[in-house]
């Protein structure tokens, strides 16, 4: 008859507290995704915009976390203010209006020493 030594408590109580880390790692950075994937297909660039300015909470921006994002573009506040429109109405008539991220965007009000033609997006997800 062949006798199983069972492994040491320690040994066994370290591999249950790394394999719980790992599933909640792995947890939370499928939740990132979900959210980077769900803000990204809702919420798209101004064409031709660039990045201003960019902060996040977490590990990137436009995923798990409040993201705001500051776009400068050459044109003017009603030409952004209708591709908004016009991008809601899409997102409304396929049905993707809500979804698992808050988002938030905007035309920036014109004001002394800001240019005209600011975008501000501001993306929250899983807060």
């Amino acid at each position: 008859m062949i006798f199983h030594r069972s492994p040491p408590l320690l040994r066994t109580l370290i591999t249950m507290i790394l394999g719980a880390f790992a599933i909640i790692a792995l947890f939370v950075l499928l939740i990132d995704q979900v959210c980077h994937m769900d803000i990204t297909s809702r919420q798209v660039m101004y064409p031709d915009a660039e990045i201003v300015s960019q902060e996040y909470e977490l590990w990137r921006p436009r995923a798990l976390g409040y993201t705001t994002l500051v776009l400068q573009t050459d044109d003017d506040e009603e030409t952004l203010r209708q591709w908004l429109r016009e991008r809601n109405l899409e997102l409304l008539r396929a049905e993707r209006f809500r979804g698992l991220a808050a988002l938030n965007w905007g035309v920036h009000p014109p004001r002394d020493g800001v240019p005209e033609g600011r975008l501000v997006y501001v993306s929250s997800c899983g807060v």
